[in-house]
């Protein structure tokens, strides 16, 4: 496991990277879509499900054309490189993202073993909600 996580979702509203770039994603939709993406890496995501989780106020076709938008926004706001990608197919959004680089499913992994809470809460450094 890394001892700094790639993707960090813990310690703020925004997500942030924290290796070579360090950028936050604008927008309250983007964020969403990243987050939705990010907790589940390397999983392919309906777009359907995706846009209703979104915009459940829109009919089918306005939410698909904004997750479209939204998607084309997210890439240009960040892009990331090799280590974490975006890829999407006509049906499907997922994040490409290397194993232990997102730092929910790291604390998921360490706090199975109580021996591990002290590193799990190094990851967690924010208020208590």
């Amino acid at each position: 496991m890394p001892t700094e996580p790639l993707i960090k979702l813990l310690t703020s509203l925004d997500v942030s990277f924290s290796a070579e770039q360090a950028n936050t994603i604008p927008g309250p939709h983007q964020r969403a879509l990243f987050v939705a993406l990010a907790l589940n890496p390397n999983s392919q995501i309906s777009r359907d499900w995706l846009a209703d989780l979104l915009w459940p106020e829109a009919t089918q076709s306005q939410a698909r054309q904004r997750l479209r938008m939204t998607l084309l926004n997210l890439r240009k706001a960040f892009e990331v490189g090799g280590q974490v990608s975006i890829e999407a197919n006509n049906d499907a959004i997922w994040l490409n993202a290397a194993t232990g680089s997102v730092d929910v499913m790291i604390f998921e992994s360490l706090t199975e073993n109580p021996k591990n809470w002290p590193q799990a809460l190094e990851l967690y450094k924010g208020n208590l909600l």
